[in-house]
């Protein structure tokens, strides 16, 4: 259950995030924020605002034995 709800979320964030990466780009432009590390990761933002999500929605009480 909590996998079909995690791709669901998924879905939503990545549509969200698709839409909201442009514009927090060109603020860190604007704002001189250019330093900012924009490092590739292995996850992409997308899966790693879903994993905080799910964990959030989860009855877990810290985030290693969630991951875990």
């Amino acid at each position: 259950m909590l996998e079909d709800q995690a791709i669901e979320i998924f879905v939503a964030v990545d549509d969200f995030y698709k839409e909201f990466e442009p514009q927090i780009r060109q603020f860190l432009l604007e704002s001189g924020q250019s330093g900012f590390r924009m490092r590739n990761s292995k996850l992409s933002e997308s899966e790693m605002i879903t994993i905080l999500i799910t964990f959030h929605l989860s009855s877990y009480r810290n985030f290693k034995a969630f991951y875990n």
